[in-house]
């Protein structure tokens, strides 16, 4: 037997040699660990050391503050979470909304001493940061007159007196004022230790834990509390920007008004020349330097010459005999890939001369389809950490659960909107009722006017189709034969041709189920 057979054979035997069962301790506990580096409560997984620490929190708070293209990014970003609509929604989708559970969720959104969508924009703050940490302060609902503390403090306020446990503020604890995280021994977060500072004056390290807290994050990697930052890929293109920036204005100055130079004797530039010599060449140096067009511009100088003769001192302003360089282009592409990194380059289209509305149309539903993934991650978290604690504080049943789903990003292109309906309604798949006609008012923007009484007309079905007046006449085998070409083509499923047949000729579902399989 070779040797190659033989391991062979040695591999097999391992394979098919049965496993032990683990222990039912070591299935429950956990074994590995997330990969997070971390020591004493310091997160270790940043490589560019500008962003490590409180240093790096400033760098990026700079970046929000200084860049326009990021500024206008986070502006535009908030004013479209701030336009969004929160309701309640059931758990899962197609699931029964209770309505005492989609009351209470509702009614806890809209019973806090701030509202709702201040804070989701501040929530905002984890696209720059990768983080935002909320605590919650809860509160009795017990009415607008609730009394006092023992220690005189009065209690919160609230519009229900119900005496369910609510929301008295969601509040931010910001980025800078984080001191250091806490783990568990499993490597789970525990909370977060605050460098507080009171109103009163006094500063403190105080602790949150998570029970108490709200933790968003725009990534889960290796579950850092501190996520990753959206901004982080926009640093070395914020700071060439800088760079180049100053650069160009350096030039253009210089451009302007020459560039100074400065003669003087030759003995005073050697080596032995005489110290008080030495500290005159200094301060001619930061002369030079400091030589602006400005209300301060002009100088006073020894004279070339004097009695004796010529002194060695001259002094000019050099021109540069070619253009500066244009940074324009380049200035511009860095506040593009800034932009690119929040996927709202689209805030750049015009400027430059190109881009077509085509282009803006699809940048800019990109960029709601990633707002919208944010609100979903905001709704997610939110529930987790805050409306499943007040359901249970509560003593709600599971089955009235509830939950706050964001509403739509964009509204719809009414056209197209309408087309569609149009054609669901003409096809009889879509029977125009209140909740339609509520809904196109509220696309359009269209005041109600419909007033509601007991003598009101009925509104009238819409009437089948000329198709419809037989699948025999020569317009009934035309739509059939069109309808079932549509279901082959793929543009229409075998559902909503069935609905469509039954409908338009007037049969049964079963009906429209056996004209669909006599023809193949």
């Amino acid at each position: 037997m070779t040797e190659t057979n033989h391991k062979a054979q040695k591999q097999r035997r391992r394979r098919d040699r049965p496993h032990k069962p683990l222990p039912a301790a070591s299935v429950r506990a956990s074994i590995g660990t997330t990969g997070l580096k971390q020591q004493g409560g310091f997160i270790n997984e940043e490589w560019n050391t500008q962003l490590v620490g409180n240093k790096g929190i400033r760098l990026l708070r700079e970046m929000w503050d200084n860049s326009p293209i990021i500024g206008a990014t986070m502006n535009a970003t908030a004013s479209y979470i701030r336009g969004v609509d929160w309701k309640a929604a059931p758990l899962r989708d197609g699931g029964i909304l209770h309505p005492r559970g989609a009351a209470f969720v509702e009614s806890v959104r809209d019973d806090m001493s701030h509202t709702f969508s201040d804070m989701t924009a501040e929530s905002l703050s984890m696209l720059i940061f990768g983080w935002a940490l909320f605590e919650k302060v809860f509160k009795r609902r017990l009415g607008s007159h609730p009394g006092f503390l023992p220690n005189g403090h009065e209690i919160p306020k609230s519009k229900f007196d119900d005496g369910l446990w609510g929301l008295h503020k969601i509040a931010i604890r910001s980025q800078d004022s984080l001191d250091r995280w806490e783990f568990n021994a499993d490597g789970t977060l525990r909370g977060m230790w605050q460098n507080a500072e009171f109103p009163d004056g006094r500063s403190d390290s105080v602790f949150i834990p998570i029970e108490k807290a709200i933790l968003f994050r725009t990534q889960q990697h290796k579950d850092n509390p501190e996520g990753r930052p959206h901004g982080r890929s926009a640093v070395r293109s914020y700071l060439y920007q800088l760079r180049l920036e100053e650069i160009e204005g350096v030039g253009l100055e210089r451009h302007m008004s020459g560039l100074p130079a400065m003669f003087v004797p030759p003995e005073m530039l050697g080596d032995d020349a005489d110290p008080l010599d030495k500290t005159a060449v200094e301060s001619h140096q930061k002369l030079m330097a400091q030589i602006r067009k400005d209300e301060r511009q002009g100088i006073v100088l020894p004279a070339e010459e004097d009695r004796e003769g010529v002194t060695g001192y001259k002094f000019k302003l050099m021109s540069s005999e070619s253009q500066p360089m244009d940074m324009g282009p380049i200035i511009d592409r860095k506040k593009t890939e800034q932009a690119q990194v929040f996927l709202a380059d689209w805030l750049m289209l015009g400027t430059t001369g190109v881009g077509s509305w085509a282009l803006s149309s699809d940048k800019t539903r990109m960029y709601a389809q990633t707002i919208g993934a944010i609100l979903h991650i905001m709704a997610d978290t939110y529930h987790r950490s805050c409306t499943e604690q007040l359901f249970r504080l509560n003593g709600f049943p599971q089955e009235q659960w509830a939950r706050l789903l964001p509403g739509d990003i964009e509204k719809q292109e009414m056209l197209n909107w309408a087309n569609y309906v149009s054609t669901l309604v003409n096809t009889g798949v879509l029977i125009p009722d209140d909740a339609l006609e509520s809904q196109a008012r509220r696309l359009g923007s269209i005041e109600e006017t419909r007033t509601t009484n007991d003598s009101e007309t009925p509104r009238p079905t819409p009437q089948p189709t000329q198709a419809a007046k037989g699948v025999n006449s020569p317009e009934g085998f035309r739509r059939l034969f069109q309808i079932l070409n549509e279901m082959k083509a793929g543009t229409m499923d075998r559902s909503t041709a069935e609905m469509v047949i039954a409908r338009e000729f007037d049969y049964s579902l079963p009906d429209a189920s056996a004209i669909i399989d006599a023809q193949g």
